[in-house]
């Protein structure tokens, strides 16, 4: 690279943000990936230009026993078809807790010292005096991370309303739409038909308790992010000229009872409530989630993405895109 390329890359201004995701569809995601052979075995682990210590990284092939082949030796190389059980096992396994440990600030936080700790199991709570004085360190730093550093970001959850936030503060239209829009399309929503939900409907409440312990601090940091992520919301919303009165009334209201009460409760059933089913399709109930608020506002932001520019997706795509996961779900699955 030139001087005067790295120069113009040294100057540059960068704007950070990303899309997150519900942690046990996101960790079931990488347990998938993982056990078709994926192994990150090219890629360093680096904190402060250093890689961490044997004694505080391992892989975790090292640790798994039902890789090793005709020898008995371990196969240090290959995940193929690895076990839920041992996934949760590898006590170094860098998807617990994946998002917050990616959005903390490892250097202020002794880099890879504490990866053990960070990934204890925590049972179900909500409360932050459960976790311990390290756990909480690294949740803070990922909130801090999220509010300071972060320009804006999505949940993969609620694609519309992601697309609508990023575009307002990023300044962009997307050229494709992130989500395609038709009645039966919507309600049933891109995420269900990922190979991870897919996935998720087949595991017992055990193991998914399992998962959930293992993955507290994300799981702590994504209800955090939703309640960022509605406040945000509603203020663009309400701000929003484009946006007709008849939407941005019940907005007011709610908003008033949130300043008052400091509770979001009422935003969230206003927004949120209706779009996602996993359990009931029923006709009665479509009719019921079509004729919603959150629904009807998800309706009007997707035409508006359309009219500024944005492609939606077409159905037949989403229709293959099923399909395949759905194949590739059941191969994966034989072993």
């Amino acid at each position: 690279m030139s001087d005067g390329a790295k120069s113009k890359f040294k100057d540059a201004r960068y704007i950070y943000f990303t899309i997150l995701r519900d942690p046990i569809d996101r960790f079931i995601s990488e347990w998938q990936h993982t056990r078709r052979g994926a192994t990150w075995i090219s890629a360093s682990l680096r904190c402060n230009r250093q890689s961490p210590p044997f004694k505080y990284y391992k892989p975790c092939s090292f640790f798994i026993d039902n890789n090793n082949d005709d020898d008995g030796n371990i196969n240090t190389t290959d995940w193929l078809n690895i076990s839920m059980q041992s996934f949760l096992n590898c006590p170094y396994n860098l998807a617990h807790n994946r998002q917050t440990r990616m959005l903390a600030n490892l250097s202020r936080l002794e880099c890879y010292k504490h990866l053990t700790e960070w990934s204890q199991p925590v049972n179900n709570t909500t409360s932050l005096t459960s976790i311990s004085p390290v756990q909480l360190a690294l949740l803070n730093s990922a909130k801090h991370n999220l509010v300071s550093v972060i320009r804006c970001y999505g949940l993969s959850e609620y694609l519309v309303y992601s697309q609508y936030i990023l575009q307002k503060c990023l300044c962009i239209t997307f050229k494709r739409s992130f989500i395609e829009f038709n009645k039966l399309s919507f309600i049933q929503q891109r995420l269900m038909y990922t190979h991870a939900a897919i996935a998720r409907s087949n595991l017992s409440s055990n193991v998914l308790e399992k998962i959930a312990n293992v993955n507290r601090l994300d799981i702590l940091l994504h209800n955090f992010a939703e309640k960022l992520f509605t406040y945000r919301l509603v203020r663009y919303l309400l701000f929003d000229s484009s946006l007709p009165m008849h939407f941005k009334r019940p907005l007011y209201t709610v908003w008033a009872y949130y300043y008052k009460y400091k509770s979001d409760t009422p935003l969230r059933i206003l927004l949120f409530s209706n779009l996602i089913d996993y359990d009931n399709s029923n006709s009665t109930a479509n009719t019921s989630r079509l004729s919603s608020f959150s629904y009807r506002l998800n309706l009007f932001l997707t035409h508006l993405f359309i009219r500024k520019g944005s492609v939606p997706v077409a159905e037949t795509v989403l229709i293959n895109e099923n399909r395949r996961w759905r194949k590739k779900l059941a191969y994966d699955l034989k072993a």
